[in-house]
């Protein structure tokens, strides 16, 4: 595969699942997510990188990009081993090193059914000022249990930074989830975006 290649082929300043990460990104901002899909599959093949190389994990980035194309049981299925070995050794956390997409993936583990690793999520996501709880889904559309609370607010016409005072998080994260939320519901503007969830059932 050409793609593997363009990545595999030696760059001493980073390694492979690094190099992986950053063609995929690319490709993804090219519009092509299907080319993306497929760096980030061979990637899954290479050896890992070293320690201090780890700034991107391909797992997770695939992850994302297939629940960003609405296939949770797909990215759950290629996250969940990944997610049990880091709550295993007890570094879950690491995951919100991730931004918005390790917020999605602990999401995920949070609503797995399994003790150790939703127990381990949840931890995680509290001591982040998130809110553990199952996703929020309405006619293919998907919402975490903290993005149901910033719609809430929305709805009320609370700005940025009072619903960051409401929910006890920073106002760049209450950003990351109404950009995230106009995404997933096709919106123009927030007061579209509650428009569209009380329109799909989501609030």
């Amino acid at each position: 595969m050409a793609v593997a290649r363009e990545w595999q082929e030696g760059d001493v300043f980073a390694g492979a699942r690094v190099r992986a990460c950053l063609v995929a990104l690319t490709q993804r901002g090219r519009g092509e997510p299907d080319a993306a899909e497929r760096t980030l599959r061979a990637a899954l093949e290479a050896p890992r990188d070293p320690p201090l190389l780890v700034v991107c994990e391909p797992v997770a980035e695939l992850a994302a990009l297939l629940l960003d194309q609405r296939r949770e049981r797909e990215a759950a299925a290629i996250a969940r081993p990944w997610l049990r070995g880091l709550a295993d050794t007890g570094r879950l956390g690491l995951v919100l090193g991730f931004g918005h997409q390790g917020r999605m993936l602990l999401d995920v583990a949070a609503g797995s059914g399994e003790p150790v690793l939703g127990g381990a999520a949840a931890f995680v996501l509290r001591a982040a000022g998130e809110t553990p709880g199952r996703p929020v889904e309405a006619r293919g559309v998907r919402i975490s249990a903290r993005e149901v609370e910033v719609l809430a607010l929305l709805a009320r016409g609370t700005s940025n930074r009072a619903i960051a005072a409401e929910l006890v998080i920073a106002e760049r994260t209450v950003k990351s989830h109404v950009a995230s939320l106009m995404r997933k519901l096709d919106a123009r503007s927030r007061t579209h975006a509650v428009a569209r969830a009380r329109e799909l059932g989501l609030i």
